[in-house]
């Protein structure tokens, strides 16, 4: 009895462990069973609270062997993040974050990655605040440090602009979930890793757009050090990369930037800033910067010029015009260019030249001249009463100083391209267009009644037939092809025709009482087409309207001056009533050559060419011209190509300009000119008067003591009425003799045939050839 007793203990424990290992076997394959499910996709097992606490253990201690299992169970898990039970979201949340400290540690990659695309899903998905909701962000943090350190930029940068636009707000989530993204983004960019990833982006591989972003998705934190580095790089190369990043920091930019202004800084560092602020094209900003137009570093001036002119708008000359007192001399001279060539020039810059002009003994010797060029020529971009005033206030006093022939002879052609631009502006721009009114012609009248005759017959047939509508149409394709013809007395009198017959067509009838007014507008009156019947007969229909249509209409009283000899005048004058005289410039006085009438046509030499006016035109009677300008003519001969040829024809056949003064037998010139044949060097000065980089030959074809001409090749006509106005130093070799240097301007380009490409060009000097010099010329060039 006692041994039984004893023995009942141990087989109760036995019993026991029979069935505690049953239950573990039990356990274990309703885990394995549960295990199977979750990797088939069945995420409901989740619910049962023994399968989830065998997972967590699970998971990490078989992510070696089972390696192919658990990453089903892991996208499983990555399905389940985004269930709609909220239940299954906490637990499976739960699990990953405590099962991610394991494959952190363990560095195990694929598992990882599978973890960051699960959170990354619950991210975009979840709207509540769930328990836990802290220390799943912090997975999220940790996952992304890992990732970043790792170098695996493309996960990285997913899961880093998810939580960027969280934060943002783009993607809408509660404010608890925006305040962790914020603070998660926060943390993750430190100063060091910014530092890398911008080194990593500078080296400009496979993954520096993805690096680009991640910095982006930074924030501030990224602003403010590349701001730094920017503005302290010596490096050419990474500065311009970092200054083409940077503006895509805009929004964060901004308040960084007007930090960093406020600060002191080396030129380097401000001349960058000022750059990215350019490229951003951020108006408001620029206050903080007009201070640097005084700054002391040249450098810094010169990109505070390109930014301006960068920024654009209807503050750019202004903004010029305030730094052209501030900057280095020599930048003066560039913002003066830039006011003189900027599409949309403001009359103020002459004012501010004129101030630059009074302060010119102020600057030193070396600038002056090349300031006071500079402006002289820039006046010429400005057709105002107020830039000939300044000039002439120039002239006068130069003309009390000796040496400076240089100066006024500048001055003098600056005037005589103003002058005509002055004269042009003065006459009104009003539409003389003239068309044929009959209104109160009883002629036109009946003449009209009668080309309608045949169409009222059809109209009758058709109103007898019940069909006005169709009446009307018939009446409104007559009246179209009568205001075609620019005959406006037929085409009036059918559209009042059509209103009668058919009463409905109101719209009809205004409509086409609109155009036929407009066809109006656009006629050349009958006694215009007789005056230049010529041309006319020259030209097809289509060119002569483009020709009259684009050509301003111009009102001379009796002794107005038209054109005076030595201007630049590109404008082609067609005389459709009244009376010029032409006149030369003969031992100091206005010799009168000829005088011309109706449908001459005047300036084809300056227009065709490239070159001043060797005559004057004076009207001697109330005169009416149209005037066509070299814009009007190339818009014109872009849509009609014979068009240019044809109007050349025409001009030929008018007594040509260099025959009258061969006829007339006067010696307009100072100088007697003389044929010389030698090589010259040429150096063409830019258009301001500035040294340049244009050296180029020609042949010397004749000379005086006052100026000289030479012929070279030039492919295009354009190119050589560049070259009008122009400074320019020829030197002549002659043998056996010291080089004779020669400056001045040029005053002609000539064509030598219109079919080829040479051209005479002709100069006028700043200062008369030295006589012994000129002897030597002479003597061996007319030898030659």
């Amino acid at each position: 009895m006692n041994t039984k007793t004893g023995q009942q203990p141990d087989t109760l424990e036995k019993i026991r462990l029979d069935i505690a290992s049953s239950e573990e076997r039990r356990r274990t394959l309703r885990f394995e069973h549960n295990l199977s499910a979750l990797a088939l996709g069945s995420i409901h097992v989740l619910g049962n609270d023994e399968f989830v606490s065998g997972l967590v253990a699970y998971l990490p201690e078989n992510f070696s062997n089972k390696k192919d299992l658990n990453r089903k169970i892991l996208i499983a898990l990555g399905d389940a993040v985004v269930c709609e039970e909220t239940r299954i979201r906490e637990r499976t949340l739960a699990v990953l974050s405590l099962v991610a400290v394991q494959y952190l540690q363990h560095n195990d990659k694929g598992s990882i990655l599978l973890l960051v695309r699960s959170f990354s899903r619950w991210l975009e998905y979840e709207t509540e605040v769930l328990p836990g909701l802290t220390i799943i962000v912090k997975c999220i943090e940790d996952l992304s440090i890992w990732l970043l350190e790792m170098s695996f930029w493309k996960d990285a940068e997913k899961i880093i602009t998810l939580l960027a636009t969280i934060r943002s707000g783009e993607l809408e989530k509660c404010a608890a979930i925006r305040s962790l993204a914020a603070k998660t983004l926060s943390r993750l960019a430190t100063e060091s890793l910014i530092e890398r990833l911008t080194d990593s982006y500078l080296l400009k591989e496979n993954d520096q757009e993805l690096q680009g972003k991640i910095l982006l998705c930074f924030g501030k934190q990224s602003a403010v050090y590349l701001t730094g580095r920017a503005g302290r790089s010596s490096d050419h190369t990474e500065r311009l990369a970092l200054m083409e990043l940077l503006p895509t920091f805009r929004e964060h930019l901004f308040p960084v930037l007007e930090e960093y202004l406020k600060e002191d800084h080396q030129w380097a560092a401000l001349r960058n800033i000022i750059f990215i602020v350019s490229e951003l094209g951020e108006e408001s900003l620029y206050p903080l910067l007009r201070q640097f137009f005084s700054h002391e570093d040249r450098r810094v001036q010169h990109e505070m010029i390109r930014c301006v002119i960068k920024l654009g708008g209807a503050n750019m000359n202004a903004r010029l015009i305030a730094g052209l007192g501030a900057v280095n001399d020599s930048l003066k001279i560039y913002i003066i260019r830039m006011l003189a060539e900027h599409e949309k020039r403001d009359e103020s810059a002459v004012s501010a030249f004129g101030e630059l002009l009074d302060k010119r003994r102020d600057f030193p010797s070396n600038s002056t001249h090349e300031i006071q060029n500079a402006i002289i020529t820039a006046l010429r971009a400005f057709p105002c009463r107020q830039s000939i005033a300044l000039l002439n206030r120039l002239q006068t006093e130069y003309r009390k100083i000796p040496e400076s022939e240089h100066v006024l002879l500048q001055i003098d052609h600056s005037l005589k391209i103003l002058t005509p631009q002055v004269r042009h502006n003065r006459q009104r721009p009003e539409d003389l267009n003239e068309t044929v009114s009959f209104d109160s012609d009883p002629l036109q009248k009946q003449l009209a009644f009668n080309k309608i005759a045949k169409t009222e017959e059809e109209v009758r047939k058709l109103i007898a037939q019940g069909d006005s509508k169709k009446a009307g149409i018939l009446i409104y394709e007559h009246a179209l092809v009568a205001g075609k013809e620019r005959d406006f007395a037929t085409a009036e009198m059918l559209r009042d025709r059509m209103l009668e017959v058919n009463p409905m067509a109101l719209g009809e009838v205004i409509e086409l009482g609109e155009w036929i007014e407009e066809q109006k507008t656009t006629a050349i009156g009958s006694h215009r087409i007789e005056i230049w019947s010529n041309l006319y007969e020259e030209m097809s229909t289509e060119e002569f309207d483009a020709l009259y249509r684009a050509m301003r209409q111009e009102d001379y009283r009796k002794g107005d001056p038209i054109v005076q000899a030595g201007e630049s005048d590109e404008s082609l004058y067609f005389l459709n009533s009244g009376y010029i005289s032409l006149n030369c410039i003969s031992g100091g006085r206005e010799n009168f050559l000829k005088r011309m009438g109706p449908s001459d046509v005047l300036g084809s030499e300056q227009f065709f060419s490239a070159s001043v006016w060797t005559v004057s035109l004076r009207a001697l009677s109330d005169v009416q011209v149209h005037v066509l300008d070299h814009d009007a003519f190339k818009a014109i001969a872009c849509n009609f190509p014979e068009f240019e040829g044809k109007l050349i024809r025409y001009c030929d056949k008018i007594a040509k300009i260099p025959e009258l003064l061969k006829m007339s037998g006067d010696d307009r010139r100072e100088y007697p000119r003389y044929p010389v044949t030698f090589l010259t060097r040429n150096h063409l000065r830019d258009p301001y008067g500035a040294k340049g980089s244009r050296d180029f030959n020609g042949e010397l074809v004749d000379i005086s003591r006052n100026g000289l001409a030479f012929e070279i090749k030039i492919s295009s006509r354009k190119n050589a009425r560049l070259l009008l106005g122009r400074q320019i130093v020829s030197e002549i070799q002659v043998e056996g003799k010291p080089p004779v240097q020669c400056s001045g301007i040029i005053v002609g380009v000539r064509f030598q045939d219109r079919n080829d490409q040479n051209f005479t060009v002709h100069v006028k000097l700043f200062k008369k050839i030295d006589d012994t010099a000129f002897k030597n010329i002479l003597s061996l060039g007319q030898q030659g």
